[in-house]
């Protein structure tokens, strides 16, 4: 009788225990940063047909950052009206005590201060223990259990990820920027316990990093394109033809400076004029040719006064069209140039994006990035990237001229699986299946390595070992 009766317990424990599981509410938290424009790289990108979108918590930090997605209506209605709940944390105020902080601010209190040092250091944890107070209290009433944030530095990381741990949630990063091939660099980046990457390129390049990401998922290129941007090149394309353009070329501006400080050492400002100016000059020169100018911010390229005059005498020829709306992606016009030539102070991720997309693409490598490209330079030294800006723009002239005996010239086909293993355009579907198969053990009550697991599992069945980069720390 007595074993009957546990069987009975045991049979019941079980049914409310599976209960419970079901009943777990595992809601995904969205840091606002890159926006909600689909025209645009946005933070909402992976949200399709599995993840439904009353369980996304999009969150804004501050009032700047929302400023000018605030004035696009037609967006703004949009995301009122998908069921995302959308919250401005200066208007949230459901702060509570929490215990482990509260005994860590009581050990403290026998912290013994000699100096100004010990006072400052005092002053920052104790300023470290509010915000992950904050936080913590953030995604416990908001039950995110998963949060994606694409900001790429910043304390505010560290601080979201000690809070997420303590509640066993877990956070997911994704590549933004080209990461360079050397050795310890970007300490502090993506405090992640996933990190999505677009191919074993970049998937390397991340494991040189000074991190200790633990799951790099191989997806492909996470954006795709809207039918508003195809449009758009569409009408651009017929107003250079209109205009006598046989030849379009896309030019992609990097991060330029004076270098007057010694934090930050960018694209100098004389070399970026050099670089723009000598294609300015060939549409003033040749009326068979079209430029397009990518910049990466607004009004960016008024900066570079030495060349003002070229922009002015090319502006003139109707065959000069500039871009620098913030977020807006190269790959839109990569079905409307001939070529595409960048340059940064390391390996430009634009001009990658559009080698996937089917580009033409070269690189002006100024900065010198052959000690650690030791790949690229070794299959595509002077066919997709060059260290002279004269010899690169030689070779252009004579491909255009039909003169070129360079047949490679800005042809990446047969290395781009390296960048996009995939090259098919669903990256994002690939990002919404791994974080619904992850969120669906977060509801079952699994813990966050359980479900990491779980999804990990998932995704090598469905896409092949091979797409879940192995860790060598």
């Amino acid at each position: 009788m007595f074993f009957f009766i546990c069987k009975i317990k045991n049979f019941f424990t079980k049914i409310f225990y599976k209960k419970q599981l079901r009943n777990n509410v595992a809601n995904i938290g969205v840091n606002f940063v890159e926006g909600f424009d689909f025209n645009k790289r946005n933070d909402l990108f992976f949200l399709s047909k599995k993840i439904k979108n009353s369980s996304v918590i999009y969150y804004c930090e501050n009032k700047k950052r929302i400023y000018n997605d605030l004035n696009n209506k037609k967006e703004v209605n949009n995301l009122f009206n998908s069921g995302i709940k959308f919250i401005k944390l200066w208007q949230w105020h459901n702060i509570e005590k929490v215990n482990f902080l509260e005994n860590l601010k009581k050990k403290l209190k026998f912290f013994s201060i000699d100096n100004k040092f010990d006072k400052w250091i005092l002053a920052e944890i104790n300023n470290l223990i509010l915000r992950v107070n904050f936080w913590y209290c953030f995604f416990k009433d908001h039950q995110i259990k998963i949060n994606l944030n694409s900001e790429e530095f910043g304390l505010s990381n560290v601080v979201k990820q000690i809070a997420l741990k303590k509640l066993d949630g877990c956070s997911i990063g994704k590549c933004r920027s080209n990461p360079m091939k050397v050795k310890g660099q970007w300490l502090g980046f993506y405090p992640n316990d996933i990190f999505f990457v677009w191919g074993k390129d970049s998937a390397l390049g991340i494991n040189k990093t000074i991190n200790y990401i633990k799951n790099i998922i191989i997806t492909g290129y996470p954006y795709k394109e809207s039918h508003e941007n195809e449009e758009h090149a569409l009408r651009l394309r017929k107003i250079f033809s209109d205009n006598g353009v046989k030849f379009t070329i896309l030019l992609l501006d990097g991060s330029y400076s004076d270098n007057k400080n010694s934090h930050v050492q960018l694209f100098p400002s004389k070399q970026m004029s050099n670089f723009i100016g000598s294609f300015l000059k060939w549409v003033i020169q040749d009326k068979d040719i079209g430029l397009i100018i990518k910049s990466k911010k607004k009004n960016y390229l008024s900066g570079l006064n030495e060349i003002n005059n070229l922009f002015v005498e090319a502006k003139k020829t109707k065959r000069l069209h500039i871009i620098d709306d913030l977020g807006k992606e190269a790959k839109t016009y990569s079905k409307i140039v001939n070529f595409t030539v960048g340059t940064s102070v390391d390996v430009p991720t634009a001009v990658i994006q559009m080698a996937i997309f089917g580009s033409k693409s070269i690189i002006y490598d100024y900065a010198n990035y052959k000690n650690y490209e030791n790949d690229l330079y070794h299959w595509g030294e002077n066919k997709i990237i060059f260290n002279k800006l004269d010899l690169l723009i030689k070779n252009l002239k004579n491909f255009k001229e039909g003169k070129n005996i360079n047949n490679d010239l800005g042809d990446w086909s047969k290395q781009i699986y390296n960048y996009d293993i995939f090259c098919d355009n669903r990256g994002s579907e690939r990002i919404e299946e791994y974080i619904f198969n992850l969120k669906k053990c977060f509801e079952k009550g699994y813990s966050s390595n359980d479900s990491i697991d779980y999804a990990n599992n998932v995704y090598i069945k469905n896409w092949g070992e091979d797409k879940i980069f192995k860790i060598n720390k």
